[in-house]
């Protein structure tokens, strides 16, 4: 759907004197107002004959902040993905840092024309988890997608959208990131949408030589008449240059159990105890499960009050999950899994 091929919405986008698909607000003002006066340097390399790599760096020459831009271009869907990472080069605290949007930009048609947001809700353990959705761009309505709870896929919505530019084509989106994000949708001109997306709240001061990394965002147009198609683009892309290999093949995920006898819904792991946790391996890995899984709960503080803990429970596991239950697979520590949510801390541990 860009009105311009991918390569040369790269370059149009990140130059000299040009506000790049980002924005921030820094030193009391928005990144827009600033760009001008940046110093901008640029490299880029063939990886091979499908992809190109961009180094983007935009540096304050007053206050040292730089900003340095990975862009990766995929020739053969037309992709492009980009990161940011910021970086304090200077010796003194920069400026507060707000409000950074990895991806702030323009995504145009060719002609006027309806645009339609495709998109997926996330989990909340309901029926209809990550059912298929879509909302029509109508002028001066803004649509804001975001999750909740520090987790990227719960409740509201997937990090994944198709902007369709009905009658020819869209643009498939993602938003790389574990955490909190939001993004928004805004139709701008009867031909452009603002596409607006990062963590949902940064506000910030970098310290001497300290860098922090923005959301990954990737973006890959198709055109035809049919949504469906940029979806399943989109699925080839993710299988061909993303997904995991091993001998030229998708690593197929591995089978886990979690559990204990007699568990009620809703309890996480909040009574599992090192005795529950044996008995209960030993009635799973005689059929082939390869990850002794332990949700939220084995910590101090129990599930829901005590997430963000580190520290293990010692009304169930005394040996501090020391011992391994029988039958796992003893020389691969890696087949013990437990859930922790390092980007949610709650005010009640603490």
């Amino acid at each position: 759907m860009l009105a311009i091929d991918s390569e040369t919405w790269i370059r149009n986008n990140f130059a000299a004197g040009v506000n790049p698909p980002f924005s921030f607000n820094y030193v009391g003002q928005s990144s827009s107002e600033l760009s001008y006066q940046w110093e901008f340097s640029s490299t880029e390399t063939d990886l091979d004959a499908q992809r190109m790599f961009f180094t983007f760096v935009h540096t304050d020459p007053s206050t040292h902040l730089q900003i340095t831009t990975e862009c990766l271009l995929n020739h053969e869907y037309d992709a492009v993905e980009w990161v940011c990472y910021f970086k304090n080069c200077g010796n003194e605290d920069t400026p507060l840092i707000e409000n950074i949007q990895a991806a702030d930009c323009l995504l145009a048609r060719q002609e006027t024309g309806q645009f339609i947001l495709h998109h997926a809700l996330g989990s909340n353990a309901m029926r209809i988890d990550f059912a298929p959705d879509e909302e029509t761009l109508e002028a001066g309505t803004l649509i804001t997608l975001e999750t909740v709870g520090g987790r990227s896929s719960d409740s509201a919505a997937l990090p994944f959208f198709n902007l369709e530019a009905v009658g020819e084509g869209g643009i498939m989106i993602a938003v790389g990131w574990s955490g909190q994000w939001a993004a928004s949708f805004s139709l701008e001109t009867p031909e452009t949408v603002r596409f607006r997306a990062g963590m949902e709240l940064t506000r910030f001061v970098l310290h001497a030589g300290e860098q922090v990394r923005t959301p990954r965002i990737l973006i890959m147009p198709w055109t035809g008449p049919d949504s469906l198609r940029g979806h399943n683009l989109f699925r080839q892309l993710l299988l061909h240059y993303y997904v995991p290999q091993r001998e030229g093949e998708p690593v197929t995920l591995p089978l886990a159990f979690s559990g204990c006898p007699g568990q009620k819904p809703g309890e996480e792991a909040n009574n599992y105890t090192e005795e529950s946790q044996i008995e209960w391996a030993d009635v799973f890995v005689p059929y082939g499960f390869e990850y002794h899984w332990i949700d939220a709960g084995w910590f101090k503080g129990r599930w829901p009050n005590g997430v963000g803990s580190w520290f293990i429970r010692d009304d169930g596991f005394l040996r501090q999950l020391a011992r391994r239950p029988r039958g796992v697979n003893q020389p691969n520590p890696s087949t013990f899994l437990f859930r922790f949510n390092p980007s949610k801390f709650l005010e009640t541990f603490g």
